[in-house]
């Protein structure tokens, strides 16, 4: 596994960005059409390779389960990133079919924020 960082800023590239799509069709990255979620982008911001997030579905399968903030002995402290709250309201808001792109990266950026993440788009 490559070394994982935490993650205090990423810029989500809208021409590469998988969303709304619903969440059977979604993945960390999509190796059909080099599309990835959200999730996706960030888990490259923090270190994970292309090979390692590709058809992954969510941040645990791919052993990401927590953001560090440092390591003690090759243990993690877990600040908030696994399967939980957050991870999966970004995940629902990212593959919701029904919401418009403003209202979604909106909601991203708020969620991003709880967690002292600095998330913001281009394209």
């Amino acid at each position: 596994m490559s070394e994982i960082k935490t993650v205090t800023s990423c810029v989500i590239d809208r021409t590469k960005w998988l969303r709304g799509e619903g969440n059977s069709k979604s993945a960390l990255l999509r190796e059909s059409d080099g599309k990835m979620c959200c999730l996706g982008q960030i888990a490259l911001e923090a270190g994970f390779t292309e090979d390692e997030i590709r058809n992954k579905i969510e941040p645990c399968s791919i052993g990401w389960t927590q953001f560090t903030t440092k390591n003690l002995n090759n243990t993690a402290d877990i600040i908030a990133f696994s399967n939980k709250k957050h991870t999966l309201d970004m995940m629902s808001i990212n593959d919701a079919a029904l919401i418009k792109d403003e209202f979604r990266e909106k909601r991203l950026i708020e969620l991003a924020k709880e967690i002292n993440i600095d998330l913001s788009f281009k394209n």
